[in-house]
């Protein structure tokens, strides 16, 4: 478990870094609440959470990830590992979004 919340993350700078660290992650929880980070910082994300298979929850309540930035991460929310999914809980409540459909 990871708690980086409230820690200004939102520069795609820190977040690029972050999204390499989580390709090689064995790390299960992560909250990047409250960090600012945006659409870029969310297609960043996404990139690294597409080669982890490990991360099972994601919390990135209270950021401002706009739609497009919400429907990259929903992409990811479906985790391939061996013959079975697993599914990941992507928390985004309060980043302004509407509801995210596919």
């Amino acid at each position: 478990r990871l708690n980086l919340q409230w820690n200004s993350l939102g520069d795609p700078k820190s977040v690029g870094p972050l999204s390499q660290a989580l390709q090689g992650s064995k790390l299960q929880f992560l909250n990047l609440g409250e960090n600012k980070i945006g659409a870029k910082g969310a297609f960043l994300l996404a990139e690294g959470l597409e080669h982890n298979t490990d991360l099972t929850e994601l919390v990135l309540d209270g950021n401002i990830l706009t739609m497009q930035g919400a429907r990259q991460l929903y992409k990811v929310i479906t985790v391939n590992q061996g013959d079975s999914q697993i599914k990941r809980k992507i928390s985004m409540e309060n980043c302004g979004i509407g509801t995210v459909a596919p």
